[in-house]
């Protein structure tokens, strides 16, 4: 197996955080982010029964409003998992606190990427198409910092296990104004309203599909920016 070093070059203390929502894709995201040659002892996996505690103590790094190139970073990855996304609203007041601080990435993974929308006020409904195993095609969004520009634009296959979606229609609705966030959209068959795949806010970056999979083309890819942050670089 081929390990791609991209620390090699790379000097800074890095901590990245996965949530367990009590899913088996969760050691498949720690195996990818090992493969792309992050040392385990870089990675940790917090226990569903420890999530609340964890977020509540996350004091490793200060909730500084302005960003200090001196600070420590922190990566936290919301795994996939059972359930709706307000079966875990306990979590949400933890989770906007950690929002706004300027050295935590939020990477988020279908349930995680729901959670994430949830509470920046989308809603989530049941899809009328649900998707199980089923391979769709992704377009690699123009989102700089996130995917090099050499990637853009390009075509790949992603592999979706969802009976939920972030509603975005009835949330454009009411917010016209939506600059701030980057969204990728999908409008599957007969289906009512738009499928959020993907979609990006300042320090962060969610998926409806799972990039970890092994029938997700270019897996690496979607982890690149998480290195980007961990790095402090200004450009790839």
């Amino acid at each position: 197996m081929v390990v791609y070093n991209y620390f090699s070059k790379i000097s800074f203390k890095a901590s990245i955080v996965i949530l367990d929502f009590e899913d088996s894709f969760t050691y498949n995201i720690f195996s990818t982010l090992v493969q792309m040659g992050i040392a385990e002892n870089n990675i940790e996996v917090i226990p569903y029964k420890n999530v609340l505690a964890f977020l509540k103590n996350c004091n490793l790094v200060k909730a500084n409003t302005q960003e200090d190139e001196n600070n420590e970073r922190l990566v936290l990855i919301y795994g996939p998992g059972p359930g709706h996304p307000s079966d875990y609203q306990h979590l949400y007041g933890e989770i906007k606190r950690l929002l706004l601080n300027r050295s935590i990435f939020h990477l988020g993974i279908c349930l995680g990427h729901q959670i994430l929308w949830n509470i920046i006020g989308f809603e989530v409904k049941r899809s009328d198409k649900p998707l199980h195993g089923q391979v769709t095609p992704f377009c690699i969004p123009h989102w700089s910092g996130i995917f090099p520009q050499k990637f853009w634009s390009k075509q790949i296959e992603v592999q979706c296990y969802n009976s939920l979606v972030v509603d975005t229609f009835s949330f454009i609705q009411k917010f016209p104004a939506i600059k701030k966030f980057d969204l990728v959209l999908q409008c599957l068959e007969n289906q009512r309203s738009f499928n959020c795949m993907a979609g990006r806010f300042e320090r962060g970056v969610t998926y409806q599909f799972h990039p970890e999979s092994i029938a997700t083309s270019e897996r690496f890819l979607f982890f690149k920016g998480i290195l980007k942050f961990l790095s402090k670089k200004k450009n790839y």
